[in-house]
């Protein structure tokens, strides 16, 4: 079992490593998308870090067209409105992809280990004793596995996500079956 300390009304798990790359990815996409899970819990999650290159290469595409369309056909209304749009379009996603990226790297630089507790109040994930964040169980919504981690959603629409590493999703499930049965687990 994975869990350091573990009895019928408490887990705790100390988190001493880092998380992967793919951890973080996933978890900046999650956060990103916090709303639209909320509303719609089992939604595939959308690689955000895929979808605005992917963005930025269909607005070049068209950028490239209107210039070119410009050139030999001559400049007008449409060649101009459909150039100033692609080009704001692509400074858009990429100033979008700049910001996921800042995130996950500075998650990616955080040394510090972690605590995460489940206990008769709720989930606690203690960050070297410099950050503490505190769910009661009145407060959770569902708990959801994604293919890096395990995610437990406020109800609150403002609300907010723990991430753990999937690597502990087995002693997080059982806790959760044996403690809060009636806890939506996806």
């Amino acid at each position: 079992m994975n869990a350091d300390r573990i009895n019928k009304q408490m887990l705790q798990i100390e988190i001493g490593e880092k998380g992967t790359p793919l951890f973080y990815t996933e978890t900046v996409n999650i956060v990103g998308q916090y709303r639209r899970l909320k509303r719609k819990p089992t939604r595939k999650l959308i690689n955000y870090f895929v979808q605005l290159k992917l963005n930025m290469a269909i607005c070049l595409a068209v950028l490239a067209f209107s210039i070119w369309s410009g050139w030999t056909w001559g400049w007008g209304a449409i060649e101009i409105a459909g150039s100033v749009i692609m080009l704001f379009c692509i400074i858009l996603n990429a100033s979008f992809l700049a910001s996921f990226i800042r995130l996950k790297n500075n998650l990616l630089k955080d040394e510090r280990t972690s605590v995460l507790t489940l206990d008769d109040k709720g989930i606690e994930l203690n960050k070297s004793n410099a950050q503490i964040v505190c769910m009661s169980w009145e407060n959770v919504d569902f708990v959801r596995s994604f293919k890096e981690t395990v995610c437990f959603f406020a109800k609150d629409e403002m609300g907010f996500v723990i991430t753990v590493a999937k690597r502990y999703e087995k002693d997080i499930l059982e806790y959760i079956q044996r403690v809060h049965p009636a806890l939506r687990v996806i």
